[in-house]
């Protein structure tokens, strides 16, 4: 049997319904797959109705399915959504991509997904949790990240149980690492089991965290689209979402083609295409054509595509496709703010080299002319008296300097904490007018709340807060908030997560041995033993503190975990005549000492019954039972492939 045999699961690739046109089952042949592959009857019929196509590979034009690569979550979300468009069953055909714009370019979402990804934010299928982990990286070099089976169990699951049919995430799975998949996942998984949309590998495991295949999910799509057509069709909403234009409309007349302006910063121009690529605030890469009749402006003189340069600030004016129709640069907003590395003197003009302040990998050369106009306050500089090392801003269109002046650092810097950026380590701070800034932070900060010191993850949008910057790095941060607005603290011990509605759940037995509930948002964040983690991590029974603002969880402590815990990874080393071995546990940077009791139950690759002579050094295993302080004791032992 061919080893994509062994799993049941299915699906598609959408490898990608990248494409504007739909290709025709007829119009389809894939060179590396045929009627001889297990998967094929399921690829053909989600091809035939319009789920899936095929993909290419680089420096090529031929269309291969690419059956044994893995499917990535934004290709899972598409997948979604075209099965629910080719049922009848989508609830809404509205574009919410405007809506959640800024969230999606925060996660570096591709401009192609963005339609499939919106959709699935705005009806609940993935939450905003969910979202960050799409991408690996950000801007061009963003990677997609692949889907995990119990991941596809999820989004599925979410986009098929209309009726709530997963209920509160108890079943009775009978795979052999059940207790490995996770208790928001659980549910979704049954369902999709009871459907007969899923079901295990051949060895009766699920292996949750494995990525799932094209091949699978053609059949996985194939399936859930049959339990699709079998529901009624419906769209409940057909009203298109679009920004507010009224406004805009009053404002300029005149202009009636224009849907939007932005503001952004040339990085590269093609003029055989009239492709332009621009960065936003965040320094995030778009592409956005440039129509044939579209006019150029620079310093309010028409100009041509190849008076663009890169680094100049430019307003985009575009029409409802997208398209830029105008395009006015001014060089009062492209800035630059450096230290002078060197000078050199040419015959028309000096070149200077300049240091990003913002960036002090980046270098850049400028030109400073007769014509460049030197400031410091009210007085003019001649510019013989700029020396290597002063800090200047410049005003430029590209290349040459066209006002320059003293740099001003703000040492203090007063507003409303917007939010953290752990990944790109910058904090942004909303300031008059309703004007949000973002900085970088040194890697010292120092972080005081209510004037005691605290740590970055401590800090919640809203605080009001002080900034204390050095060379443009943020050095001290002084937050000030309210104790007994901001956080409400409920103790207990974790039991179940919610997922078949929304907001998600979290049920805990409180002090008083009482069931309580409460509303999770979905930006929480998860520490087990002060490391950053998931919600699915968090073990069953584990002692845990909830921080609670505005009514809903946003922060989860995981105290200590009591009672049944599941761990696996690398066996380091085994003890004779002690019944205990190290683990060198899997995602995290540390090493557990296992403990084998007369009660312990240990299964081979085979599933057969052995006793710890049978475990060997670099054995990867799966082992299930309780911490006790920071050892473990478990109760089975499976060894996995």
């Amino acid at each position: 049997m061919k080893k994509g045999q062994k799993s049941c699961w299915v699906v598609i690739l959408v490898g990608l319904l990248f494409l504007n046109a739909t290709i025709s089952a007829a119009a389809v042949s894939f060179p590396d797959i045929n009627a001889s592959h297990w998967a094929w009857t399921h690829v053909s019929r989600m091809v035939e109705k319009n789920v899936i196509s095929g993909t290419t590979r680089a420096n090529s034009d031929v269309r291969i399915y690419a059956p044994d690569d893995p499917v990535t979550k934004v290709q899972t979300l598409t997948l979604v959504y075209k099965l629910l468009q080719e049922t009848g069953q989508m609830q809404s055909n509205a574009d919410f991509s405007t809506k959640y714009q800024q969230s999606l370019n925060a996660a570096s979402i591709p401009q192609w997904a963005h339609r499939f990804v919106s959709y699935a934010l705005e009806k609940n299928i993935i939450t905003m949790a969910d979202l960050v982990t799409f991408m690996e990286g950000s801007g061009t070099t963003a990677k997609e990240n692949p889907a995990s089976r119990e991941e596809v169990a999820l989004y599925f699951g979410r986009a098929l149980d209309t009726q709530g049919k997963a209920g509160t995430g108890s079943s009775n799975l009978s795979f052999v690492d059940a207790e490995q998949i996770s208790s928001s996942a659980m549910p979704y998984v049954a369902f999709l089991v009871n459907e007969k949309i899923l079901s295990g590998y051949e060895d009766n495991r699920f292996r949750p965290r494995n990525t799932i295949t094209r091949a699978e999910m053609a059949a996985v799509s194939n399936k859930s689209y049959d339990v699709l057509s079998n529901k009624s069709a419906i769209i409940i909403d057909l009203k298109p979402v679009e920004p507010e234009k009224e406004e805009e409309k009053e404002e300029d007349k005149t202009d009636v083609s224009v849907d939007r302006r932005i503001t952004r910063t040339i990085e590269e121009v093609n003029q055989d295409t009239r492709r332009l690529f621009v960065l936003d605030d965040n320094d995030r890469l778009e592409m956005y054509d440039i129509l044939r009749d579209a006019e150029i402006l620079i310093k309010s003189k028409s100009s041509r595509l190849a008076d663009l340069r890169k680094s100049q600030t430019a307003v985009l004016h575009l029409n409802k496709d997208n398209e830029i129709i105008k395009l006015i640069v001014d060089p009062e907003q492209t800035r630059f703010d450096g230290e002078l590395i060197s000078k050199t003197e040419l015959d028309d003009y000096i070149v200077y080299r300049m240091e990003n302040l913002r960036n002090l990998t980046e270098r850049v050369n400028f030109r400073v002319n007769k014509d460049t106009e030197i400031i410091s306050g009210s007085s003019t500089l001649r510019e013989r008296d700029i020396k290597v090392g002063d800090r200047m801003t410049l005003f430029h269109d590209g290349l040459y300097v066209l006002k320059l002046q003293p740099y001003q650092q703000y040492d203090e810097i007063e507003g409303i904490l917007d939010s953290v950026q752990f990944a790109r380590y910058q904090i942004t701070v909303r300031g008059s007018g309703n004007q949000t800034d973002t900085y970088s932070l040194a890697d010292d900060v120092s972080i005081f709340l209510n004037d005691r010191r605290s740590d970055l993850d401590q800090l919640r949008s809203g605080d009001i807060v002080k900034l204390k910057l050095e060379k443009d790095e943020v050095v001290r941060i002084d937050a000030t908030q309210s104790r007994a607005s901001r956080n409400q603290v409920e103790k207990g011990f974790f039991k179940e997560l919610r997922i078949a509605t929304r907001p998600n759940r979290i049920f805990i037995i409180d002090k008083d041995d009482k069931e309580v509930s409460f509303d999770l948002s979905d930006r929480v964040a998860v520490y087990i033993r002060d490391e950053k983690a998931s919600l699915l991590d968090i073990p069953m029974n584990a002692e845990v503190e909830l921080f609670i603002e505005g009514g809903l969880v946003t922060e989860i402590d995981v105290v200590r975990n009591i009672g049944r815990e599941v761990i696996q990874g690398e066996i380091q080393r085994i003890y004779d005549n002690s019944n205990r071995f190290t683990l060198s546990v899997s995602g995290r940077s540390e090493t557990v000492m296992v403990y084998v009791t007369n009660s312990t139950d240990i299964y081979d690759r085979n599933y057969r019954k052995i006793d710890i002579d049978g475990l060997r050094r670099n054995d990867y295993v799966l082992v299930t039972g309780t911490y006790e302080d920071n050892d473990f004791v478990a109760s089975r032992i499976l060894v996995e492939d």
